[in-house]
C-alpha cells in the first residue's frame, strides 16, 4: 500500500478503501455482492404509512443556516425542534 509516495507495510489493522466505505472487512471478493446488496437494503426507506411531514422551500439568512451546520449531523432535524418549538409558544400567546 502507498501512502503519499511511501510504502506502508499491509498489517491486520491496515483497511482497504472498500473496508472503509463499507465498515466491513471483506475477507475474499466472493462476499463483495453480498456486502453491496446489504449496504442497498439499508439505504432504501419503506413508504411512509402516513406523511407526518411537508417538503416545503423556505429562505433563512446565511447567518442561520450556518450556525445550524456547524452543530453537525442532524442540524436539519434540530432546526425542526426549533420551529416546532416556536409554533407551539406562538398557538399559547395567540390563545390568550
Amino acid at each position: 500500500m502507498k501512502t503519499r509516495g511511501k510504502t506502508v507495510p499491509r498489517t491486520a489493522s491496515t483497511f482497504t478503501r472498500q473496508e472503509m466505505r463499507t465498515g466491513v472487512r471483506i475477507a475474499d471478493t466472493s462476499q463483495l455482492g453480498d456486502a453491496i446488496r446489504t449496504l442497498e437494503k439499508r439505504r432504501r426507506r419503506g413508504k411512509q404509512v402516513a406523511p407526518t411531514k411537508v417538503l416545503v422551500s423556505i429562505r433563512v439568512s446565511r447567518n442561520v443556516l450556518d450556525t445550524y451546520r456547524k452543530t453537525g449531523t442532524g442540524w436539519q432535524t434540530r432546526m425542526h425542534d426549533d420551529l416546532e418549538k416556536a409554533a407551539r409558544r406562538r398557538a399559547k400567546q395567540a390563545a390568550f
